[in-house]
């Protein structure tokens, strides 16, 4: 190989490196039109991106969940098909991020929200979906069945919890801590 072609190759290797974080959120970047029309409602608010999680984090959730964005997933927690948007969202106040969980679906006058897990700070929880399951609870003999699909509430390497829908609520199982 040339001088020239090695130099090439390496400024490609900077550029890409560069450019991982943004490959990585593609799929965070173009949302649908009820999230851009939600979060133009509720300014300061941002979807969470594979950039915005730690180095550490950023592996794992590539490694187990490449090509998805880890604030935004589609679930039918109802089986009737409709799906809500299920958002995990951060805003940056103060020097002081503050993250909050929800999911949105077209009512009669709109979009409604429902709060999963209501505004903290102190460490960033991922999302994703998943669908039938039994579900037990981490310390106990606790079992739930989930016959629709749910969603996953995770901070990374400490705990989860799995949310489904019942009779018109929202609940949740400990599924790790």
């Amino acid at each position: 190989m040339t001088a020239s072609k090695v130099a090439l190759t390496a400024l490609f290797c900077v550029f890409a490196s560069f450019g991982w974080a943004t490959a990585a959120d593609a799929p965070c970047t173009n949302p649908p039109s009820d999230v851009a029309d939600y979060l133009r409602t509720h300014h300061g608010w941002k979807i969470l991106q594979v950039g915005d999680l730690v180095s550490d984090d950023q592996a794992l959730w590539n490694q187990y969940h490449r090509g998805q964005c880890p604030g935004m997933t589609l679930v039918d927690f109802d089986g009737s098909g409709e799906k809500f948007l299920a958002l995990a969202l951060l805003s940056h106040s103060n020097g002081k991020t503050t993250e909050k969980v929800v999911a949105i679906r077209h009512a009669k006058r709109g979009l409604k929200e429902y709060t999963l897990a209501a505004p903290w700070s102190g460490g960033i929880v991922v999302i994703w979906r998943s669908g039938p399951d039994i579900a037990k609870e981490w310390d106990s003999t606790k079992k739930v069945h989930i016959p629709h699909g749910s969603l996953i509430v995770e901070k990374m390497e400490s705990a989860a919890q799995q949310f489904y829908l019942s009779h018109g609520k929202f609940h949740y199982v400990q599924i790790s801590d």
